[in-house]
C-alpha cells in the first residue's frame, strides 16, 4: 500500500516515521507524486499534462491549449526575483473568487482566457502553447525564477502576461486585506502544465487505486485504458480542505487516516505502506518495524 500524506508527523504519523526506512523519490510536488505513485513513471506529469488533463475532468472542454496558473507570490532578492506558493487551501474561496473575475475581465479582449475550477485550481486558456519545456511551481519555488521563465516560441507571450497580472493585481483589495493580516501577497500567477511535446495520447496503465478524490489523480483514472487490478497499491492523496486551519487538519489527518494505517499494518490487514512526508521525501514502514524498540528522530 501507498499511502501518500504531506503533513508534519503528529503521534501515530510520527512512530510510523520514527521507526520506518527513509528514501527519496525520483520527483517532488503534488501533482508529480501522484502521477508516479499512479502510473510508476517519474515522467508521469509531462506524459499527462495536468492543465488539460484537470481542465477536461473539471469543464468537460477541450481548448486549443489550456494550462494551470497557480496564484503565487514574487518577491526580490538582491539580484534574484523568488516564486513563493500560495496553496489553495490556504486561500478563502471568496478571495480566490474575486482575484480570478480581475484577471478574467482584464483578458477579456486579448484572446486568452482566465477560470477557476469546482477543485478551486486557476486555469488559463489560449490558442498559443510556448515549445519549451515548464516547471511546476513546488520545481520553482525559493529558486532564481528568471532561470524558469518560459522559452520559446511562445513563451514571451506568457513571460509579458506574467508581468501584466503582477501589476494588475498589485493593488487588488484582497492583497490589500492580507498585508494586513502579515500574509504574502498574491501579486501574479505561474503558468505550467500545458500539453508539450512530451505529452502522449495513450492511455495511462495504472499500478495504484485512488482512495481519495484528488482533481490530478481522478482524471488520471478516467483517462486509464484499464482499472487498476484489485491486487493493485493503493493510493491515498490527504490535503487540507478549503479554510481547514492547520489544528484540524492535522487532528483530521490522524484520527482518519494515521491511527487507522498503524491499526491495520500492526494487525496484518496491509503488508506495508510508504509515506510521503515532505516534497520528494518519503519514509517506508512494515510491521516489522513498528516492533523495533528504537526511534528516529523526525524533526
Amino acid at each position: 500500500m501507498k499511502t501518500w500524506i504531506r503533513a508534519r508527523p503528529e503521534a501515530a504519523l510520527s512512530r510510523a516515521c520514527s521507526r520506518g526506512r527513509w528514501d527519496s523519490l525520483p520527483v517532488r510536488g503534488r501533482e508529480a507524486i501522484a502521477g508516479f505513485f499512479l502510473t510508476g513513471d517519474p515522467e508521469a506529469m509531462d506524459l499527462w499534462p495536468p492543465g488539460p488533463v484537470e481542465y477536461g475532468l473539471e469543464f468537460d472542454a477541450r481548448p486549443t491549449v489550456v494550462m494551470r496558473a497557480d496564484p503565487v507570490n514574487l518577491t526580490p532578492s538582491a539580484d534574484r526575483l523568488i516564486l513563493n506558493q500560495i496553496r489553495f487551501h490556504e486561500l478563502a474561496a471568496e478571495d480566490a473568487i474575486a482575484l480570478v473575475e480581475t484577471i478574467h475581465q482584464s483578458l477579456a479582449d486579448t484572446g486568452v482566457s482566465f477560470c477557476r475550477g469546482g477543485s478551486g485550481h486557476w486555469y488559463l486558456t489560449t490558442d498559443e502553447a510556448p515549445d519549451g519545456r515548464w516547471w511546476s511551481p513546488a520545481e520553482v519555488e525559493g529558486q532564481h525564477l528568471l532561470e524558469f521563465m518560459p522559452g520559446g516560441p511562445g513563451g514571451g507571450r506568457l513571460n509579458a502576461l506574467i508581468t501584466e497580472i503582477q501589476m494588475l493585481l498589485h493593488e487588488h483589495p484582497v492583497n490589500l486585506r492580507r498585508a494586513e493580516q502579515g500574509l504574502l501577497a498574491i501579486n501574479s500567477v505561474w503558468p505550467w502544465g500545458w500539453c508539450s511535446r512530451s505529452a502522449t495520447g495513450r492511455s495511462p496503465a495504472l499500478q495504484a487505486r485512488l482512495l481519495s478524490a484528488d482533481v490530478y489523480v481522478t482524471a488520471l483514472e478516467q483517462l486509464a485504458s484499464d482499472p487498476a487490478a484489485a491486487h493493485a497499491d493503493e493510493l491515498a492523496v490527504v490535503t487540507r480542505k478549503q479554510d481547514e486551519d492547520q489544528a484540524g487538519y492535522f487532528s483530521r489527518l490522524e484520527r482518519e487516516w494515521a491511527a487507522p494505517l498503524l491499526r491495520d499494518l500492526w494487525r496484518g490487514r496491509i503488508g506495508g505502506a510508504q509515506i510521503d512526508v515532505t516534497d520528494g521525501v518519503c519514509v517506508m514502514v512494515s510491521r516489522l518495524d513498528l516492533l523495533k524498540f528504537w526511534r528516529r528522530s523526525v524533526c
